[in-house]
């Protein structure tokens, strides 16, 4: 894990978002950007890591019969997946495989 610590303050700091790393638990962080966005990332175990945000509340029904159309499963593990939490705020997530950094 501390390798993955490493890599993620490294990226904090490729995109001048230094000290906006926090760690929330043993496995899991966030990076805040802007003030506003924190993205979590938590790392799965050693291999693969899943990062999400809170968008924002859904504003309609309709919105969410439309983001479930668009978000069929695919073989690629870069499409960006949403949901929704349970306050009904849309949340985007990925899930990636340490290796690639």
């Amino acid at each position: 894990m501390q390798h993955f610590h490493a890599i993620l303050h490294q990226l904090a700091s490729l995109l001048e978002l230094d000290n906006t790393v926090f760690q929330e638990d043993q496995s899991s962080w966030s990076l805040e950007i802007d003030q506003r966005w924190n993205v979590h990332i938590v790392a799965l175990d050693l291999r693969e890591i899943v990062l999400f945000l809170r968008v924002a509340p859904l504003s309609s029904p309709l919105l969410a019969v439309s983001l479930l159309q668009e978000n069929l499963f695919t073989l690629s593990n870069r499409m960006i997946r949403c949901g929704l939490d349970n306050m009904q705020s849309i949340i985007l997530w990925n899930q990636q495989s340490i290796k690639q950094y």
